[in-house]
């Protein structure tokens, strides 16, 4: 059985692999799970499953020290939140003056009026590895969360249009799919599918 040291500030632990998760060492070093990550000795960052939210043994090197970083707990909202990784926060909605490039590559009736939040992590490949380097953090409707539309609230966030590619915590691209784009309800006299 592998073990790990894990720090953060002042506090210094060890671990086991099974304990190597986002919700367990949130808990321990009080950092949101949804933001938390690790970096190694050569300042690698690691991230965890997107959906097991544990980080791959395969990544961490045995008797290792790794750093965590993340929101501290106090400074996330406690409402809405959950022990998942990727969950979405809820927040109040914003009515906007002007539609903004984001907001135009979207449908022109939203499904609903739910708002979320998501932190977007920009990182470099380096070595084979997602180095992060900066991070924003973008609200969008229900309606709004298709991959073209999560990309043009990034590139309205930071002012730049140039091509991004949005990646899971893996590196793995995020693909054009059904999941991913706006399903538009097409009705007919006899039967309305969705």
């Amino acid at each position: 059985m592998d073990h790990y040291v894990v720090f953060r500030k002042t506090k210094r632990v060890t671990l086991r692999d099974e304990d190597m998760t986002a919700e367990k060492l949130g808990r321990i070093f009080q950092v949101s799970a949804h933001t938390l990550y690790i970096t190694d000795d050569s300042n690698v960052a690691m991230f965890p499953g997107a959906v097991s939210g544990v980080f791959s043994a395969l990544d961490l090197t045995p008797r290792g020290h790794y750093e965590v970083h993340g929101e501290d707990m106090e400074s996330i909202p406690t409402a809405g939140s959950s022990g998942q990784r990727f969950a979405f926060m809820r927040a109040p909605a914003v009515a906007a003056s002007a539609p903004s490039r984001s907001q135009q590559a979207t449908s022109s009736s939203p499904m609903s009026s739910k708002t979320f939040q998501r932190s977007v992590y920009f990182a470099d490949v380096v070595g084979g590895r997602l180095i992060p380097n900066r991070m924003v953090v973008v609200r969008f409707l229900e309606s709004e969360a298709t991959l073209q539309g999560i990309v043009g609230k990034v590139q309205d966030a930071i002012g730049n249009y140039n091509p991004i590619i949005l990646t899971d915590a893996q590196g793995n691209a995020i693909l054009e799919s059904e999941g991913t784009t706006v399903l538009e309800t097409k009705c007919t006299k006899n039967s309305c599918c969705a």
